[in-house]
């Protein structure tokens, strides 16, 4: 958190949602997705959502793919439409596009990936002042 403020921005959002977002590490089963999103159930007031991410990422790449995909869930949480599989795939035909063929029901957004890049400058940036030594003291 302390290293993005993107980062801090999209949890703040969720936060303040109806949106609870639960995080799994699992190894992807489709080839060349690192993690994604799935809506799981609306009930009682609130949503659910899951967010798989592929526990081979590690570093800045586990920060900007969670941020990413925490990017769709604040996208999800903006929309109170979205309350199944079915309408978050509705949904996202209409604000994002269709990864493979327009037919598919895997769908990426613009404001997503812009996340998950800007993530990770902001995290690689962090972490090379914090390597930085500390300016000496001039005599």
């Amino acid at each position: 958190m302390d290293a993005s403020e993107t980062f801090r921005a999209l949890v703040a959002r969720i936060d303040s949602s109806d949106v609870i977002a639960y995080l799994a590490r699992q190894p992807s089963e489709v080839t060349g997705v690192a993690a994604h999103v799935s809506f799981v159930l609306a009930a009682g007031g609130r949503r659910y959502v899951r967010v798989a991410i592929d526990p081979k990422y590690g570093g800045c790449q586990l920060l900007a793919l969670l941020g990413h995909e925490l990017q769709h869930v604040a996208e999800i949480a903006d929309e109170p439409s979205v309350v199944s599989e079915r309408s978050l795939a509705t949904f996202y035909r209409r604000i994002g596009y269709s990864i493979d063929d327009p037919k598919s029901e895997r769908f990426e957004s613009r404001p997503a990936v812009d996340a998950g890049r800007r993530i990770m400058h902001e995290v690689l940036a962090f972490t090379a002042a914090a390597a930085s030594p500390a300016p000496r003291p001039r005599r």
